[in-house]
């Protein structure tokens, strides 16, 4: 079997290759969405908990208590004016600048402990506890083994090789072992031909020399070529360095 991209695989690896993929996609998409779940319900507790503080901070600028004080310890503006005396209304008055005051130093206390927690994170109660790494968005498709392209079983193109004797691929057109030279296949025919004969006989009429069928451009895959470890067998990278200065 050979890829779109003209790697060749053994028929059954390549089969549970991709079935074992699709699994493990399925089970990262399982843990995928548990994440976004999860962040969801994040989001939406901090944001129940940000509109509960703005209502605190509300209420405590003007004046008003909530929980377990009591309701009429803030400065109610209706009742203030029906004070008929002067003290009357310094008592309201000094009642609640008190309450004020024991809410700004619960604040300071609270900023105090969230500066500690920053510079002395040594302390039992603020060590930080290790989070777990976030998931990626999986792929849809499993990744094809050498290129991490995308590959579907539907996309595997079976190959016919002709076999020699020593029962060992050649060429379809010319006969000659195929080794380490450039091929080609034809994907709706599985015939597979030196590119050199593919070039100077078979192109030029578009015509499988196999099946007499006709086929089409995009119906032509170049197989990758295998390797060796003589550098002629293959493509030679290398990298020049010049002296600088």
């Amino acid at each position: 079997m050979a890829s779109p991209s003209g790697n060749i695989y053994d028929k059954e690896v390549i089969y549970k290759y991709l079935l074992a993929k699709i699994k493990e996609l399925k089970r990262a998409k399982k843990a995928y969405q548990k994440q976004l779940a999860a962040d969801a319900a994040k989001a939406k507790k901090e944001a129940k908990s940000r509109k509960r503080k703005a209502i605190d901070k509300f209420l405590s600028a003007e004046g008003s208590q909530t929980g377990a004080e009591a309701p009429d310890a803030g400065l109610d503006p209706k009742q203030f004016f029906k004070e008929r005396t002067e003290d009357a209304k310094r008592k309201r008055l000094d009642s609640v600048e008190s309450t004020l005051s024991s809410s700004m130093d619960r604040t300071s206390r609270a900023e105090q402990r969230k500066g500690l927690k920053r510079t002395s994170f040594w302390l039992p109660e603020f060590t930080p506890g290790a989070e777990k790494d976030r998931l990626t968005k999986p792929k849809k498709r499993p990744p094809s083994p050498f290129s991490g392209k995308s590959l579907k079983i539907k996309d595997l193109i079976p190959i016919k090789f002709a076999l020699d004797d020593a029962r060992k691929p050649m060429c379809a057109v010319s006969h000659k072992q195929i080794t380490t030279q450039p091929v080609v296949l034809i994907r709706t025919t599985g015939a597979v031909i030196l590119k050199e004969c593919f070039e100077s006989l078979v192109q030029p009429s578009m015509v499988c020399p196999v099946t007499n069928e006709a086929f089409k451009a995009k119906d032509v895959v170049e197989l990758q070529s295998g390797r060796s470890s003589y550098a002629a067998s293959g493509a030679v990278e290398a990298t020049k360095w010049r002296p600088s200065g």
